[in-house]
């Protein structure tokens, strides 16, 4: 902004001021030297210069020099004031070196307008008053040299007017075109930028599994095709998510409904208690199986917020889990006291996701020693650990183990029952709680399971 109103200061004034400021400094010079001819012929050329004065709203003071060093040219460290005569009308007294100097006759001839270089000195500038005269303390100033016999004449006109602002309209009208241009622009862009602003929020109402909402379409640009475009897909999302859900549910009951069945029909039969058990067993491994696999799905799935939150106390939660297994306490033992603290939790999966990973251990740990379960209570988290003391994992496993589906070489060794699926699902019910969940385990020693889960306030 200031280089564009100082650019156009600096063409207007090339242009148009140069040619006047050198008319009006030769004008004072010719001024002058009518004064200095008039001095011996013209009694009264006090009232004179008076006159021409005040025709020019000027006020001047006059200072004759003595030319020491013969040069014809004012030195003010050398040539000494021998006489003087004031037309001042401020107060206080005149001192030359409160005028600045910011053009001269020289260098405008010479060097701005092509001409020959004029030989005397006249420049104009500015005078500093210590207190404001007229409104102001800088008052435009005009300073001839003028050579008088031996001695060198100088002459400051100094302005006796009223001012005012000096008002210069490039440097108000650029400055503010501008600033409207900075105005206009920006409600430009951020016109343009709306469209993507209800992109974005769709996006994170779809990240929390609204699939109900819509982006408000309006005209028929490139943005608006997207937004259109967005909206049907994510109405295609909601129905496949949909159908998806139906369709697990149905397969769901279509196979629980046969399992129940055999189990009634089981009841019923003549066989020996023991052929009974197994079948039983394999029953209820598969009814597991299959709510197992529809809660990996649920969980897995982004657009569907699945969480019951209520109030539990951490107790509580623990003895659900335990209470999951037939006669735990032959194979598990709590060895920290379980803090007085209530969450803000689902119960059901986060009781399930302690129930797998008390499963697990169960099933790898050994039969030497019981599992240990401990609690750790900070201020923003409380860590849930389920020691075994088994053969342990191997590091480059430790990952793999939590994806679904994935099942150690110890595990297929043993033939244990189960898919992977039990620390897969277990993991995504503590994240999806914002927790984390953590392995440790040193081989020949055993395995610790940590989950930590954030206190919710």
């Amino acid at each position: 902004m200031w280089f564009a109103t100082n650019q156009t200061q600096s063409v207007q004034y090339q242009n148009t001021d140069l040619i006047y400021d050198y008319q009006n400094l030769i004008l004072h010079e010719l001024l002058v030297r009518d004064w200095v001819n008039g001095f011996e012929n013209n009694p009264n050329f006090e009232e004179s210069i008076k006159g021409d004065l005040n025709n020019l709203n000027q006020m001047a003071f006059f200072a004759v020099f003595e030319d020491i060093n013969k040069n014809k040219i004012i030195d003010f460290d050398v040539d000494q004031i021998v006489d003087t005569m004031s037309f001042l009308n401020f107060p206080g007294h005149f001192n030359y070196t409160n005028y600045i100097s910011y053009m001269d006759a020289p260098t405008l001839s010479n060097t701005h307008l092509g001409l020959d270089k004029h030989s005397t000195w006249v420049s104009y500038g500015d005078y500093f008053v210590k207190e404001p005269y007229r409104g102001t303390k800088s008052l435009p100033a005009t300073f001839v040299e003028y050579p008088v016999n031996d001695k060198l004449l100088g002459v400051w006109f100094i302005t006796d007017y009223d001012l005012g602002y000096d008002i210069y309209l490039p440097a108000i009208i650029v400055p503010i075109s501008l600033l409207i241009l900075l105005i206009v622009l920006f409600w430009v862009i951020k016109s343009f930028l709306h469209p993507i602003t209800l992109i974005r929020r769709h996006v994170v109402n779809l990240k929390k599994g609204n699939l109900d909402s819509e982006i408000p379409v309006k005209g028929s640009d490139e943005l608006a095709q997207l937004s259109r475009s967005i909206n049907k897909m994510t109405k295609d999302i909601d129905i496949l998510v949909s159908q998806k859900q139906n369709l697990l549910i149905d397969v769901s009951h279509e196979l629980k409904t046969p399992l129940t069945r055999l189990k009634f029909l089981l009841a019923n039969m003549s066989i020996t208690k023991d052929d009974k058990d197994s079948i039983n067993k394999e029953i209820n491994y598969l009814k597991d199986m299959i709510s197992n696999m529809l809660l990996s799905d649920k969980l897995s799935t982004p657009y569907v917020e699945d969480l019951e939150i209520e109030e539990i106390t951490l107790k509580n939660l623990i003895n659900d889990a335990c209470s999951m297994f037939y006669e735990i306490e032959k194979r598990l033992k709590i060895i920290t006291d379980i803090p007085d603290l209530n969450l803000k939790v689902d119960k059901y999966k986060l009781s399930l996701a302690i129930k797998n990973l008390i499963d697990n251990a169960i099933k790898y740990g050994g039969k030497n020693r019981l599992i240990e379960l401990s609690v750790k209570l900070d201020d923003t988290f409380v860590a849930i650990q389920v020691e075994d003391f088994g053969e342990g994992i191997d590091n480059n496993k430790l990952k793999k183990i939590m994806k679904p589906l994935y099942r150690g070489r110890v595990a297929k060794e043993k033939s244990s029952s189960g898919f992977g699926l039990g620390l897969a699902i277990a993991k995504k019910i503590i994240e999806a709680h914002g927790g984390s969940l953590s392995i440790e385990s040193v081989l020949s020693e055993g395995t610790k399971f940590i989950i930590n889960i954030p206190l919710r306030k």
